[in-house]
């Protein structure tokens, strides 16, 4: 694993700690003008959340992605990298993993957390990943599965997850639909949120 981030110098403990378990971290990019991205998370009783930002550490530059590995996954949870900067990472490595989170997000005046999610979107992003993640937390929409359905079947190739909380998971890949399931119990620590290109 090769982290690949931009964060802001209150993450220095945890690069110390990533260091000190012989994860590397010449890739991860500190920046004096912003604090690390992070959330303040509230859970319920019915495994639902609310995200409120916290703080928003600085876009993704192409300069932060150089010799990139054969496989990159993409984990942005803030908007921090754009659809030209996925797209050059499409073009500069062989398998690239999204997660759609931080593509959609969007915050209102008190910086809570709604999602943006539309199917052009959802298409433009697909077309440059082999595999794309979805959480049914991030996709605020009247009926997903027709969404997820509907795009299964326009990109047959691609591996589409969809993440349902104390649901499971559920996969479709070449046609074919694989659900994981849970024992519908979700156990909640605390721990730090990370931006970022992995």
């Amino acid at each position: 694993m090769l982290p690949i981030s931009v964060v802001g110098r209150d993450f220095s403990e945890y690069i110390m700690e990533y260091a000190r378990r012989n994860i590397p971290v010449d890739r991860i990019c500190v920046s004096d003008g912003c604090g690390t991205t992070s959330y303040e998370i509230t859970y319920y009783n019915d495994s639902s959340r609310k995200l409120r930002l916290l703080s928003r550490c600085r876009d993704f530059v192409l300069d932060d992605l150089r010799n990139l590995p054969g496989v990159v996954v993409v984990n942005p949870i803030a908007r921090e990298v754009s659809l030209e900067v996925l797209e050059y990472i499409r073009s500069n490595t062989e398998f690239v993993g999204v997660d759609i989170q931080g593509f959609i997000r969007v915050f209102n005046k008190d910086n809570y957390v709604s999602t943006a999610a539309n199917t052009d979107a959802l298409t433009k992003i697909i077309k440059v990943s082999d595999v794309i993640k979805m959480s049914i937390d991030d996709l605020q929409m009247p009926d997903v599965n027709i969404l997820v359905n509907s795009l299964a079947r326009q990109f047959p190739s691609k591996a589409i997850i969809l993440s349902m909380g104390a649901r499971g998971s559920l996969m479709l890949h070449n046609g074919h639909k694989f659900q994981v399931s849970t024992d519908s119990v979700v156990h909640v620590r605390d721990q730090p949120v990370l931006g970022g290109t992995y």
